[in-house]
């Protein structure tokens, strides 16, 4: 929730030079009310773990660049929502027993994505790329904490 809602404050101010606009920003709306219907509420900066905490300053600097890392972060994440995170959001929804819009109610992948391909700059494509590596990485990092490993596990 942190990293979605750093990544909205870093594209927000940039729009309309990156793809970014209401569907997209519609993602964080919908995780907040599924946080809320889940009764865990939105998190503040003070409860982020430390691998959290460094992906945020990591946002925070890039941006002093441009907004292109931050997209390829978004992109990662908004990919993964819309295009392919259904069923996950399915198994996540049987697990919490709330139904959940973050996954099942967001869209607008395929008119967002032609926009992302139009960029063309060599440096705002690395930034890109550079941002998605770094999603993944965090994530990857975040998923090998033990609540989540021994959530794998059952």
């Amino acid at each position: 929730a942190l990293v979605h809602e750093e990544i909205d404050r870093v594209l927000g101010a940039a729009s309309p030079a990156v793809p970014y606009g209401p569907e997209q920003r519609e993602v964080l709306a919908l995780l907040r009310a599924d946080l809320d219907a889940m009764g865990i509420g939105w998190p503040v900066a003070s409860q982020a773990s430390p691998r959290t905490r460094a992906f945020l300053e990591e946002l925070r600097t890039s941006a002093a660049r441009g907004p292109f890392f931050a997209l390829g972060a978004h992109h990662v994440l908004y990919g993964g929502i819309t295009n392919g995170g259904r069923a996950i959001g399915k198994r996540i929804e049987e697990s919490v027993g709330v139904s959940l819009g973050y996954y099942g109610r967001s869209g607008g992948y395929a008119a967002y994505l032609s926009s992302v391909d139009r960029i063309a700059a060599p440096q705002e494509r690395e930034e890109m790329r550079r941002g998605g590596e770094a999603l993944y990485r965090f994530l990857i990092d975040v998923m090998d904490a033990e609540p989540f490993r021994a959530e794998v596990r059952r």
